[in-house]
């Protein structure tokens, strides 16, 4: 397996490299077919845009999240462990350090990047108000409702796709209280009061989300 496509970046004054976008269903289904659906095949609930425990569905799963997805869309209802599985598999399949960043990494990736307010990112707009009746969405058109292919949008200042929008990201980090795992960012769920490119919010770890997918930084230095 070559992995996803990186790009070298500067982080805590050391090289890395991170994926250029978030990992896709098609990197997904490579790991899935060599060792996930071995190791990980026991699937947890998927929750549905990060509703509560009834939301949840062993029937929504990343290869069948609620919607469409193609290969080139970013995977989700993945969790904490599925995430760090497949860093684990492309660190034995390649021989290189592959590892999910830390909240500080995406933090200060994401530093003084646009909010993506004027749907230059794919975030919860007109079309989702349409479809989900929410009244705290954008009411611009990013063109989705729900994920958008990787790459869709322009690339940030570090040639990192979706640091904005599409979907949160699982990092190696928990919350305050280590109960939850955070993802960092924003997703095709995101409102216009959730717009902060370095937000976190804590989820449960053992638990899928169709707004949570996750990047992988490969350490060099």
């Amino acid at each position: 397996a070559t992995g996803p496509e990186l790009v070298v970046v500067s982080l805590n004054n050391k090289r890395a490299a991170v994926s250029r976008a978030e990992i896709t269903v098609g990197d997904f289904k490579a790991w899935w077919a060599s060792a996930g659906s071995r190791t990980r095949a026991a699937r947890p609930s998927c929750r549905d845009r990060e509703g509560g425990i009834f939301s949840g569905s062993k029937q929504r799963t990343w290869q069948n999240p609620g919607f469409a997805q193609t290969d080139a869309h970013p995977v989700v209802c993945v969790n904490f462990e599925d995430a760090v599985a497949y860093t684990e598999w492309l660190s034995r399949q390649t021989g290189k350090r592959y590892r999910l960043l830390t909240a500080q990494e995406w933090r200060a990736l994401a530093a003084n990047t646009a909010d993506g307010a004027n749907c230059k990112a794919n975030l919860a707009d007109a079309a989702y108000a349409a479809e989900y009746r929410e009244r705290d969405a954008l009411a611009c058109r990013d063109g989705t409702v729900h994920t958008a292919p990787v790459k869709r949008f322009e690339p940030g200042r570090t040639g990192l796709y979706d640091m904005v929008g599409n979907v949160r990201e699982w990092v190696s980090d928990c919350d305050a209280k280590c109960d939850k795992r955070l993802a960092m960012g924003t997703g095709w769920v995101s409102t216009k009061d959730q717009l902060s490119p370095t937000a976190s919010t804590g989820f449960d770890a053992d638990t899928g989300f169709n707004s949570v997918g996750f990047r992988v930084l490969r350490e060099i230095d």
